[in-house]
């Protein structure tokens, strides 16, 4: 039976194909309906592309199955009912089974596979499967440690072990390994390891750490400087004017703390028992007002001080990068680099482990492919030149390391701003089923957000 699209299905298909294409739909609105047809009408029969030079990346097997399925039926009922291109259709149809239509570790292996020299790794590899992988995971943090009852991987390692009161250790190493390979860990990941592939040496993972922390602190130092240059500006306004007597004697007491303030900001080190953390707290002029813009925004800046500082209770800083947080963070360091040290050892060991068994985890396939591709310009121009379109199926069940490996594989727009020249995307935000794999559905809509300031533009569509 044909496939009879509603109004808003045939909108989506009918979008001229080019450009990145992010359609948005919600659970049982046909999303692979509409992307199949999108393939075979628009992509195969319309525009005369080969199924061979089309990618299409889904995120299980069987989803594949359904997609190439639904494409070679289409194909055979637009040649039954196109005479003057049946033959070319039904060819196409033919060659859907041999079709790039995959999950998305299973084409980053068939890369590794075509290239194994290049990836140098055993041409006869195994992929393994996401459970005998987790136990390959536990079984390796099991021994780990076990070692590291006699040989911790950093002397503070028994005293984080004592404080932190984890029982669940083993699962606990192999999430945070996965985490750190796939690049979500905000804390960890790139700067402790590379691509995932190899973990840096430990020396140079604190130092990165360090740097990192410093970097935000400087940053926000500067912010700080700008800030309260406004509002000492603002600050001699108010008490030159004696805007409303009261605050112009406000103002007046305020005035004295700036270049103090200022004096301690500018110190490497902070002293935050120095009396000026206090008196900072104590900074208002005036309540906000509607008809008093300068007012309003003099008391905002105060505010933005106070906050950056530290701000003025736990839950108004828990999420913030305040400067009291960093350098809190800064001195805990310590007790970091003994998990940092921890997680080397066990990545690394765990790897080994893996490479015993000549096996890769999914994740291995897709940072060997990416890092392939990235080392290898003529390699990844070769895929890029193989397919006319790249389309993923769920978009919103990417992880940030699947996502580089897509956008490595389509062709960049030549303003370097704008997304690539050949992605379909399909997704919906709210159906993110793949947590486990460190799914982040932010970039579907950050994709999505790009798009919408764009849409003028040929480069993109979002529906």
């Amino acid at each position: 039976m044909a496939f009879k699209p509603t109004p808003d299905q045939q909108r989506a298909i009918q979008i001229p194909v080019g450009g990145t294409i992010a359609v948005a739909a919600g659970a049982g609105t046909g999303k692979t309906a509409v992307l199949s047809e999108v393939v075979a009408l628009e992509m195969v029969a319309k525009n005369n592309v080969c199924i061979d030079n089309i990618l299409v990346l889904t995120f299980t097997r069987k989803a594949a199955a359904e997609m190439a399925d639904r494409i070679e039926k289409r194909l055979l009922e637009l040649a039954d009912s196109c005479q003057s291109d049946k033959n070319r259709l039904k060819v196409e149809a033919g060659k859907v089974a041999e079709a790039e239509i995959r999950t998305i570790d299973s084409f980053a292996a068939g890369i590794i596979r075509e290239h194994p020299d290049a990836a140098g790794i055993d041409p006869a590899f195994e992929v393994l499967e996401e459970n005998r992988n987790t136990l390959l995971g536990i079984k390796t943090a099991d021994e780990c440690l076990e070692l590291w009852r006699t040989d911790p991987p950093h002397p503070d390692w028994p005293k984080f072990l004592e404080e932190t009161r984890i029982f669940d250790w083993p699962d606990l190493l192999v999430t945070l390994d996965s985490q750190l390979t796939t690049r979500r860990a905000i804390n960890f990941g790139s700067l402790l390891l590379g691509r995932g592939k190899q973990a840096v040496d430990r020396k140079s993972a604190i130092e990165q750490i360090r740097k990192f922390i410093r970097l935000e602190i400087e940053r926000l130092k500067r912010k700080l400087l700008d800030d309260l240059k406004y509002y000492e500006t603002s600050l001699d306004r108010v008490a030159e004017q004696g805007i409303r007597k009261k605050y112009g004697l406000q103002a007046e007491k305020i005035i004295p703390d700036i270049q103090p303030f200022r004096k301690w900001l500018i110190d490497e080190e902070l002293d935050w028992t120095h009396p000026i953390v206090e008196r900072i707290k104590n900074w208002s002029l005036w309540s906000r007002s509607k008809n008093d813009e300068f007012r309003t925004e003099v008391l905002e800046t105060a505010k933005e001080v106070q906050r950056q500082i530290g701000g003025k209770s736990d839950t108004e800083t828990d999420s913030l990068a305040t400067l009291k947080n960093l350098y809190i963070e800064l001195g805990l360091v310590t007790k970091r680099e003994a998990l940092a040290c921890a997680m080397i050892d066990f990545h690394n060991a765990f790897a080994k482990a893996r490479r015993k068994e000549s096996g890769l985890s999914f994740s291995d396939c897709e940072t060997v492919a990416l890092e392939l591709l990235e080392k290898n310009p003529e390699l990844r121009d070769l895929y890029r030149n193989r397919f006319e379109y790249v389309v993923v199926d769920e978009f919103q069940d990417t992880n940030p390391l699947q996502y580089d490996l897509i956008f490595q594989l389509c062709r960049p727009s030549s303003d370097k701003d704008m997304p690539p020249e050949n992605l379909f995307i399909v997704g919906d935000e709210r159906q993110s089923i793949y947590g486990f794999r460190d799914a982040d559905w932010t970039l579907f809509r950050d994709i999505r957000s790009s798009l919408e300031k764009i849409e003028s533009n040929t480069a993109g569509n979002r529906i």
